[in-house]
């Protein structure tokens, strides 16, 4: 364990059968890393001899996030890392479906982990349990996309504290999608100083754009004037539904 702990985006690919239920345990062929993998029950075998698992992480009718995470100590025979991972799969909507839908408000919830590091980089507690909230607008007509996202971390040993309270930085609706930030911290602990340098994107699903399915990669620090400091490296999924429109 060196105590690095980073953030990667990449792009792979994800069949699963159309059958699986909504929970732990599905089966799907996923290409990660390169690798070509069969999910057996939520689990598949890395060349190095890790033990990749999944599990749907959120859902509702027309769209999901799958988490996907390795531990370092598990049936490897070289370093194995501890890794965590999410993405979006669902029914897509047309983007030509979209066009007459004015502007709509998504609500819903995030799911993730992460790591805890002290204000030298040390890994403080190596596996947070990540929960929250997302609320975005997306304006059809000027395809925009703002919001905001809230979450609070909790872990079994209960060392760390952290609330966080981020404002999207307004983006581009692209076809079905957006990508953007989350860096506008607007509530931070008394006598505090943080910071944020948050990704997030997502996708509409359904026929008519009624889901919003997306991730989050989590980069967020708490600085204390007592010297208090805590850095949230994390990732999450989050499933949202349209709460009304124009």
């Amino acid at each position: 364990m060196t105590g690095e702990t980073t953030i990667q985006i990449t792009e792979e690919t994800f069949l699963i059968d159309i059958t699986a239920p909504e929970t732990e345990g599905f089966n799907g062929t996923i290409t990660y890393n390169g690798e070509t993998l069969t999910v057996v029950d939520g689990q598949a075998t890395l060349a190095n001899g890790q033990t990749l698992y999944s599990r749907f992480n959120t859902g509702v009718d027309f769209s999901g996030t799958v988490s996907l995470y390795t531990y370092a100590y598990d049936n490897t025979d070289g370093p194995g890392i501890n890794s965590q991972g999410f993405f979006a799969i669902g029914a897509e909507t047309n983007p030509a479906e979209l066009l007459d839908n004015g502007f709509v408000s998504y609500f819903g919830f995030l799911d993730g982990y992460g790591t805890v590091l002290d204000g030298n980089g040390q890994v403080v507690e190596n596996e947070v349990s990540i929960g929250g909230t997302v609320v975005i607008y997306v304006d059809f007509d000027e395809n925009s996309v703002n919001g905001f996202m809230g979450f609070d971390v909790s872990s079994e040993g209960e060392m760390t504290s952290l609330t966080a309270q981020l404002e999207l930085t307004q983006g581009d609706l692209i076809g079905n999608g957006f990508a953007t930030d989350a860096n506008n911290v607007f509530a931070c602990p008394e006598f505090s100083t943080c910071t944020s340098n948050t990704q997030i994107g997502g996708a509409l699903f359904g026929p008519d754009g009624e889901e919003l399915s997306g991730v989050t990669g989590i980069d967020y620090s708490e600085f204390g004037e007592d010297g208090d400091n805590a850095h949230l490296i994390g990732a999450a999924g989050f499933t949202l539904t349209s709460g009304g429109g124009a």
